[in-house]
């Protein structure tokens, strides 16, 4: 974030402070609802406590830990600083948040782990949000759910009841793609969505009421549909503006592969520090 002050005062002169910082959402429920603030973050989902402490006592021990836990996390960011330069010299393709992901595969050795784990971790972790971010959302369930034929075969059976010439049915259906791919206008689309899915589902929450509306919610969805295995796109031809939607291998996302004896060693050594 930005702040724009008067310098000292004066009618002119002009101070701006720029700010960024990492922000931590706690709640039950899932919060980061937008599809593009949920690829910018990290997800974790804690464990429910088996043996709660109080609050008194909890407090009292992380005093005592507190200039040991400060005292690793400067180790770890000496080191992780002066590796950063040699970390991931030939991996040309990394995530989103690429500064985050290279200086976490750097800092991922000093906590014994490396950086090729975490980065699959950390892919698995935005694979996994944009999956279930297309669980929740009704248009990106509905567009996953249909069959481009049926798409094709119901937006020429409305052509012929108006009435539509032969020849031109010919034509526009040569223009609609085949197998796994389609090509027309968003609004014909959403003419078929909302009849196919129903008016229980056009009439609740999060369902566009208007073509604009829906051309929002396409572009919402558009990151996390093509981890989910559809890729949408538009193509301007002449006058017309075309979406384009195809079927694509889902994303390339995989759980991280990590010793599950020394991924507890870790946790028991933190919790001695603790």
């Amino acid at each position: 974030g930005g702040l724009r002050v008067r310098k000292l005062y004066t009618d002119e002169g002009e101070t701006v402070f720029d700010e960024r910082r990492h922000v931590i959402l706690n709640s039950i429920g899932d919060v980061a609802r937008q599809a593009d603030l949920r690829d910018r973050c990290l997800f974790v989902s804690a464990s429910r406590l088996t043996s709660p402490r109080d609050e008194t006592e909890l407090g009292t021990a992380f005093e005592e830990a507190r200039a040991r836990l400060f005292g690793v996390l400067l180790d770890a960011a000496v080191r992780t600083l002066a590796d950063e330069k040699r970390t991931l010299e030939s991996d040309t393709h990394l995530p989103r948040m690429a500064g985050f992901a290279r200086r976490g595969a750097a800092c991922a050795p000093v906590l014994g782990w490396s950086g090729a784990e975490f980065l699959r971790a950390y892919r698995a972790n935005i694979e996994q949000a944009a999956l279930d971010f297309v669980e929740d959302d009704l248009v990106a369930r509905a567009l996953l759910a249909q069959s481009w034929r049926g798409v094709r075969n119901w937006l020429e059976k409305r052509m012929r009841t108006k009435g539509v010439p032969e020849e031109t049915i010919k034509v526009a259906r040569s223009k609609w793609g085949d197998g796994e791919v389609w090509r027309g206008r968003a609004t014909d689309l959403m003419d078929y969505l909302d009849e196919r899915v129903g008016s229980v589902v056009t009439q609740k929450f999060g369902w566009p009421r208007d073509p604009r509306w829906f051309g929002r919610q396409l572009k919402q969805v558009s990151v996390a549909l093509q981890k989910a295995g559809l890729e949408l796109e538009y193509h301007r031809t002449g006058q017309e503006r075309l979406l384009v939607i195809r079927r694509i291998a889902a994303g390339e996302g995989e759980p991280p592969d990590l010793d599950d004896t020394r991924v507890g060693s870790w946790d028991r050594e933190f919790e001695d520090l603790i």
